[in-house]
């Protein structure tokens, strides 16, 4: 199919979000010229664009797959790393997709040129970019080899990692292959390389540095970043709020003496994966409740997106009769528990008898420290919440 008759059966079969979605076996009889890649495409747009909306402005204008959504970068993060070169003039993306990274990409250099293997996927490319007015793109469908490289001064790379729909957190499971792509990095000034935020830090090649990347508390992605970006690179960055704060930019403390509480504070993923928590959390005066976990304990103030923040109601040795008898006199309309060390039978008795309910949840966290469990009973706090 042309790319334009297959944008004209998406945007009917998405334009009433309301109406039953097409099969394939119902749609195959109206397109019996369309493949089954391209079937797919037009039934799934309808929740994909759906799901794409926190990702993308113009998700309701663009084409997604089910695999390339998951791990396509969103417009902030996109934007974000693109930030990352320095003065680029030519930048040379590698597996492009569905235009992900592309969108910041393009806005921040001279020329694009986006190589991906998928004439498909380089249709959807063209019409997501389009949405976005983005005119300095060039596309080259092919398989990637070693001298693509030769005329670019940045290399951006976005390797498949979910074969056969399976997550691939291995780096030798990379397509290209890890090999291919460090030979390929050779020769530009400066490169950069998107990872599965499931690698950790010790993963990372001598010639990278990394930078794990969250949008607000969710880890999104860890980035290796090699040649010239390999100095000064932050060691985490938390997009939030329209903004970006990272390891070289700390918030200060924000304690208010006049209203002094103890608080339970749970710190961003791309903290703990960047090996930054311990100094992040002493930085904020916080001391570890358990070292297997990412909770601290101190001086109540709001840290988000650096942390979570639980103001504590209650502190009481780890009794199941008693904590029911307590959650029954608190009459709380909702709880959720954080439990950490329990056995999963203890924990599925708690959630099976306080885990319904509407409204603000009141929060159970119960620590396994050492040889006693502890329990801490507490609500989230809020920066403009009474402490």
């Amino acid at each position: 199919m042309q790319i334009e008759e297959l944008i004209t059966y998406i945007n009917q079969t998405t334009d009433d979000q309301h109406s039953s979605i097409h099969s394939i076996k119902s749609l195959q009889k109206k397109l019996p010229q369309a493949t089954n890649e391209e079937l797919t495409l037009i039934v799934e747009q309808v929740k994909l664009r759906i799901k794409a909306s926190h990702k993308f402005q113009h998700a309701d204008k663009m084409i997604f797959t089910g695999k390339s959504l998951e791990q396509c970068s969103s417009e902030s993060i996109s934007n974000f790393t693109a930030s990352l070169f320095y003065k680029p003039k030519n930048i040379l993306e590698i597996c492009s997709g569905i235009g992900g990274n592309s969108i910041g990409l393009s806005k921040n250099c001279k020329n694009l040129t986006c190589i991906d293997s998928s004439p498909l996927f380089q249709l959807i490319h063209q019409h997501n970019m389009s949405n976005y007015q983005l005119d300095n793109i060039s596309r080259l469908t092919k398989p990637v080899e070693r001298n693509d490289s030769k005329d670019y001064d940045c290399i951006f790379i976005d390797p498949d990692r979910r074969n056969n729909g399976k997550r691939l957190s291995n780096p030798n499971d990379l397509s290209p292959h890890l090999d291919l792509i460090n030979q390929i990095t050779s020769t530009a000034d400066q490169t950069m390389i998107k990872m599965s935020p499931m690698l950790s830090k010790e993963d990372t090649p001598e010639n990278y540095s990394v930078n794990y990347i969250a949008e607000g508390m969710e880890l999104k992605q860890c980035l290796w970043l090699g040649k010239q970006l390999k100095t000064n690179t932050p060691d985490f960055s938390i997009i939030a709020n329209n903004k970006t704060i990272t390891s070289n930019d700390l918030i200060p403390s924000n304690t208010d003496p006049k209203h002094s509480h103890t608080g339970i504070f749970e710190f961003n993923p791309a903290i703990s994966k960047s090996w930054k928590l311990d100094e992040i959390a002493n930085h904020y005066n916080k001391e570890s409740l358990n070292f297997k976990t990412n909770h601290f304990i101190g001086e109540v103030e709001d840290l988000y997106p650096l942390a979570n923040c639980w103001k504590i109601l209650e502190e009481l040795p780890y009794h199941p009769k008693k904590i029911n008898q307590l959650l029954k006199n608190y009459g709380a309309s909702r709880y959720e528990f954080k439990c950490f060390g329990l056995d999963n039978n203890e924990i599925n008795k708690f959630f099976q008898k306080w885990g319904s309910g509407k409204g603000n949840a009141t929060t159970i966290f119960i620590f396994k420290l050492k040889d006693y469990k502890k329990v801490f009973i507490a609500d989230r706090y809020l920066k403009d919440s009474n402490a």
